[in-house]
């Protein structure tokens, strides 16, 4: 579920998340704080949003993305396809 991968960190927590989504900030990322432990997880097609209403998410459906995520970022706000491959 989308909660174990923040609640079964290896490390105990991390202490940087970041979201990727077409619905995050346009602020980009600029300076990043100091961080021993990073998770980054890029949004699917239908988003955080979608994942989030799976009942195995382990959240409530009424979940905020944003709010599971240090930073929640539009990496790419002009974007003129639906997708955005990881690895581009």
């Amino acid at each position: 579920s989308l909660k174990a991968v923040f609640e079964e960190c290896p490390f105990g927590r991390y202490d940087l998340t970041i979201g990727t989504s077409e619905r995050g900030e346009v602020l980009g990322l600029g300076r990043l704080p100091k961080f021993q432990h990073l998770l980054v997880a890029f949004g699917g097609l239908g988003g955080f949003e979608e994942v989030i209403a799976d009942e195995r998410s382990g959240y409530d459906a009424a979940t905020d993305p944003a709010s599971l995520f240090t930073r929640y970022v539009n990496i790419c706000p002009r974007q003129k396809s639906r997708t955005i491959r990881t690895e581009e």
